[in-house]
């Protein structure tokens, strides 16, 4: 489960109570990592050790609008948006052997996939390296 809290309610002085403004619903296993997408408050994406990639936009609800399973065949660890390309992102696993490398299969959105930015685009060669 991920949630979404705005501290910056209490920090302005608005609120004496933080608490989440969203909450997400998706993954099976341990969140291991989430980040936002730059240039969004509303979109962010996920992965865990259940080997989910899941993307989420607020303006669409609770579930996941894109869901790219079995991402990896081991757990996923960290992901991160790539700033200068919104389209590009990064993963990180674990590995049973140093340099080896997963492909992905195609996404196979379950909603309508994040359009702000560009929305997402497919890239060849998209790869999960362990170092």
């Amino acid at each position: 489960m991920i949630f979404v809290w705005d501290v910056g309610m209490e920090l302005r002085g608005t609120s004496k109570d933080v608490t989440p403004t969203t909450r997400f619903e998706g993954h099976t296993a341990t969140v291991e990592d989430v980040c936002f997408k730059p240039d969004s408050h509303t979109e962010v994406c996920s992965v865990g050790d259940d080997q989910l990639l899941l993307f989420w936009d607020e303006r669409s609800g609770t579930s996941p609008v894109l869901e790219v399973p079995k991402w990896s065949t081991v757990d996923l660890h960290c992901v991160d948006w790539n700033h200068a390309d919104v389209n590009l992102l990064v993963t990180g696993a674990r590995c049973t052997r140093p340099g080896a490398a997963v492909s992905p299969p195609a996404p196979r959105p379950s909603a309508q996939a994040p359009t702000a930015g560009g929305g997402a685009r497919r890239h060849r060669g998209r790869r999960d390296v362990c170092v």
